[in-house]
């Protein structure tokens, strides 16, 4: 009998070790699968009209195989085409906007890109902040990524998925934002970098097994005065911005002018013809050399007081597009916010 009890002993020590170790295995791991901590600003919005991108089964599409970590292995589409139309560069892809949700997780996961944001139900993925010595002169995946306390450029990369212009289709944007720090040290928005935007486009386009060659169409449009967007006084009085494109056009145009700005975009319905946005009300027209982006503190960890919500309206008339400018409610906006607020935008479809 004395002779089994440290056979008893060891038989149950390694009953507990290996008991330990499945309930450790069995634990998520919270920093890769845990939500995002995010900035008061990109809090989600409730009762949101945006189009929800569902999860989806993973074996949604057919005939995916799976990983040895039981990730499915998702199959490219059929066909992926990087367009683009003056400053604005965009890729139609034949999938649902859910199963591009997926490429893109995907392609940020393989990549291994820090997200600040991740918004299924706007379709809306935005990264960290990458801070540089200089204007990058790549993309988001070059290594030239520097501290904080010695950047002068900080870049963030907004991705955004909609339904494209068919059933089952999808629309892939890509929005550059762009930090500089001035001479008193202090952040301030700059201008966005469209190589930079077409770059990210065109590694995701090979990403999804997408040809370069193949996306060399171009639709031209006049490169005119009285082709370019401008704020005019309609007849009731109010200002809007008038886009010379129908409306399909002008939204996707509108929506990445948006993007680039810094505005904060909280919801959205294509159907309605409507955005909301979030505008720091403090804003002043600074000087033209900065720009009239200074204005936006998008970046701020916290929400002024000063910082409302409104609406942005599109409204097709005679073959072009008006954007107008209301409150949250409704109600119109002042004049003087709806001056502002139009002409970021404006600066950013020329």
């Amino acid at each position: 009998m004395l002779r089994l009890i440290p056979v008893v002993l060891v038989t149950l020590s390694l009953f507990v070790l290996v008991s330990c170790m499945s309930v450790k295995d069995s634990t998520p791991d919270e920093a890769s699968g845990g939500s995002l901590t995010l900035p008061p600003d990109l809090k989600p919005e409730q009762n949101s009209m945006a189009m929800a991108i569902p999860a989806g089964s993973a074996d949604s599409t057919g005939n995916s195989q799976r990983q040895e970590n039981d990730e499915p292995i998702l199959p490219k589409p059929e066909h992926v085409t990087l367009h683009w139309n003056g400053h604005e560069h965009w890729l139609d892809i034949e999938a649902p906007p859910s199963q591009v949700w997926r490429w893109l997780g995907a392609f940020v996961k393989r990549h291994e890109l820090e997200l600040a944001r991740s918004d299924p139900r706007l379709g809306v993925m935005e990264t960290a902040w990458l801070y540089s010595e200089s204007p990058r002169t790549r993309g988001l995946l070059a290594p030239s990524v520097v501290d904080r306390k010695a950047a002068s450029v900080a870049d963030r990369y907004l991705i955004r998925v909609e339904e494209g212009g068919g059933q089952g289709t999808a629309e892939v944007f890509v929005a550059q934002r762009r930090l500089v720090r001035d001479e008193q040290g202090k952040w301030r928005l700059g201008t966005a970098d469209r190589f930079l935007e077409a770059e990210l486009l065109r590694a995701l386009l090979v990403e999804l097994g997408g040809e370069a060659a193949a996306a060399s169409a171009r639709s031209p449009r006049a490169d005119t005065d009285a082709a370019q967007p401008k704020v005019l006084q309609l007849d009731d009085g109010t200002s809007a911005l008038v886009v010379r494109d129908r409306f399909f056009e002008a939204w996707r145009r509108v929506g990445l002018a948006l993007d680039r700005a810094g505005f904060t975009v909280v919801d959205r319905d294509r159907s309605a013809r409507h955005y909301f946005v979030r505008y720091d009300t403090r804003a002043e027209l600074g000087p033209k050399s900065k720009g009239l982006l200074d204005t936006v503190a998008f970046w701020r960890e916290e929400i002024p007081d000063t910082v409302e919500k409104y609406r942005i309206d599109l409204i097709e008339v005679d073959g072009s597009t008006q954007v107008t400018v209301h409150r949250f409610d409704g109600a119109p906006a002042t004049k003087d916010i709806t001056g502002k607020i139009l002409g970021l935008v404006e600066e950013q479809l020329h």
